[in-house]
């Protein structure tokens, strides 16, 4: 990474204020600011495509968490956020890779933990599917994080591993743990308790 932060400290902060402001146009024209002020700022560009995946722009976004780590190599939030735009564009396959090269640097990384449990359980593409590496990973990541994201992650494993019983039982967990009792978990409860996965009502197969 450059020294531009240093030396654009103020204007970093103006940035990441828009972004939490959702101003994510303001955002974008600030992050690009910092850009032209120094090359190898590489937070702006990591955050710069946060706000371009909220944009609607998962392209442009890759360019620049791609660059991020071009700047620096290794960096497993660098890394995990261009799995979650990969996967986003569809290319399930190279995403799944990503997240693996995290667990290599951070295997105690339960956000990645979480997401490549989704990515094992629920590939457009049957033959990418795992639902047993999908149950390890996501097992792994509740020990960490009992939310009910993660749960609900946890039970679409066990339901594509035709463990309805179980998923059933973690889902209701999942469901009672939801903020505003999330209703996408009670209609996957629903459809465990008609012996359906979730991959399998997504795509068919």
């Amino acid at each position: 990474m450059g020294n531009g932060l240093s030396r654009t400290g103020d204007l970093f902060q103006k940035c990441i204020q828009f972004f939490v402001q959702g101003r994510f146009d303001d955002a974008y024209d600030c992050f690009s600011q910092c850009i032209s002020l120094d090359k190898e700022l590489a937070p702006a560009y990591s955050i710069r495509a946060a706000v371009d995946m909220r944009r609607g722009r998962p392209q442009h976004a890759l360019d620049d968490i791609t660059e991020a780590i071009n700047l620096v190599p290794g960096n497993p939030g660098y890394i995990h956020n261009r799995a979650v735009v990969l996967a986003a564009i569809g290319r399930i396959r190279e995403a799944i890779q990503e997240y693996e090269k995290v667990l290599d640097i951070d295997p105690s990384s339960s956000g990645t933990l979480n997401n490549l449990a989704w990515l094992f359980t629920n590939a457009p593409d049957p033959s990418m599917r795992d639902c047993r590496k999908a149950i390890e990973y996501a097992k792994r990541a509740v020990e960490a994080n009992r939310s009910g994201a993660w749960l609900d992650t946890l039970a679409a494993a066990h339901a594509e591993c035709g463990e309805f019983e179980m998923a059933i039982k973690i889902e209701k967990e999942a469901f009672a743990k939801s903020n505003h009792r999330n209703q996408a978990f009670k209609q996957r409860l629903e459809l465990y308790g008609q012996g359906i996965s979730y991959a399998r009502q997504r795509f068919g197969k």
